[in-house]
């Protein structure tokens, strides 16, 4: 694991690891493969600029958003 703070006078930081074990709902593996991942079943929440998204639209607003950037679009 390694930390990598922002500038100052942030508080934040960053923290990269190595991922050495995952595990995976069987109900998201392929049919064909059970060794991957089937896009078409995998619906993530992924946090872009301070918002919350799904592969494409908003999925809900964020209490962090207004901390470092305009009023959430929710």
């Amino acid at each position: 694991m390694k930390l990598h703070p922002f500038e100052e006078p942030s508080s934040l930081v960053a923290i990269e690891v190595h991922i050495e074990k995952v595990h995976i709902q069987d109900d998201l593996l392929m049919d064909t493969n059970s060794n991957y991942i089937d896009p078409s079943k995998w619906n993530p929440m992924i946090m872009n600029f301070c918002e919350y998204f799904g592969l494409g639209e908003q999925l809900s607003a964020s209490k962090l958003a207004p901390v470092f950037g305009p009023k959430s679009v929710k």
